[in-house]
């Protein structure tokens, strides 16, 4: 387990699990073959998916916060 410890009070922010060797050759095909498929995409599509990944940031905003502040508050 790696922890994040706050440097203002010591505690304990948030644990994360370590990955595997297998996670993290997975991750790294995962990553060249979504690279090998953007690289042919025009600058639209990329600017679409953009825009629909910064869209669907502001509908979940007030989750995300949510999450994220509940998890920091936790501890």
């Amino acid at each position: 387990m790696i922890q994040t410890i706050s440097p203002v009070n010591g505690r304990i922010v948030v644990e994360r699990k370590c990955d595997t060797d297998a996670d993290i050759t997975a991750k790294l095909q995962t990553a060249t073959n979504a690279f090998r498929m953007h690289r042919r995409m025009t600058l639209s599509e990329r600017i679409e998916i953009a825009h629909r990944f910064l869209d669907t940031l502001a509908e979940n905003k007030d989750a995300l916060v949510r999450v994220t502040v509940g998890r920091c508050s936790n501890r």
